[in-house]
């Protein structure tokens, strides 16, 4: 008879046991597989980035990012007196922008360092890249350029209907 009751007693504890060890078990095997899950989209997000670092390294991007830097770099002197004179206006150093660029024959490089830069800010807006990895490599480059051309995009070529800009801006202010 105690047997019987015995048994019964692990029939029951058996009957309620196993269902909640089943459920514990889903829900511990769901969260860690929305971890995995989570990790590889974040993964996937740096791996974009990477392709945008890669791409701002190597080709067209590269080459203008370099005519951009070498323009400012053989005019340092000049941009140094033009920042440092009380008379320089926003709309006066807009336009001195507008003319080493055109002197330099850089414009198109600007421009299409730009495309890039809006491109990678459109690519972590969407969540496609990863903000952390984009800001990393490319923030501070982007304020540089941003805020030596900043005038420029603002007072010459919104004249002239061109939006510029924008994404190095955005890239500029991650946070």
């Amino acid at each position: 008879m105690a047997s019987d009751v015995m048994w019964a007693r692990r029939k029951v504890l058996t009957e309620v046991l196993v269902p909640w060890v089943g459920v514990v078990a889903l829900i511990v095997g769901g969260v860690f597989g929305l971890w995995q899950y989570a990790g590889k989209l974040h993964g996937d997000r740096v791996e974009r980035t990477m392709k945008f670092r890669d791409e701002f390294r190597t080709g067209n991007v590269a080459e203008a990012s370099a005519k951009v830097a070498e323009t400012w770099t053989t005019r340092q002197l000049a941009l140094a007196s033009k920042l440092r004179d009380k008379n320089t206006t926003r709309a006066v150093f807009a336009t001195y922008v507008a003319d080493v660029l055109q002197e330099a024959q850089s414009r198109s490089a600007l421009l299409l360092v730009s495309e890039f830069y809006d491109d990678l800010a459109v690519c972590v807006k969407e969540g496609v890249c990863d903000k952390g990895t984009a800001k990393t490599f490319f923030a501070e480059g982007a304020r540089l350029t941003y805020n030596l051309h900043e005038g420029y995009f603002e007072e010459v070529l919104a004249r002239q209907s061109i939006q510029a800009g924008e994404g190095m801006r955005y890239i500029a202010l991650l946070k």
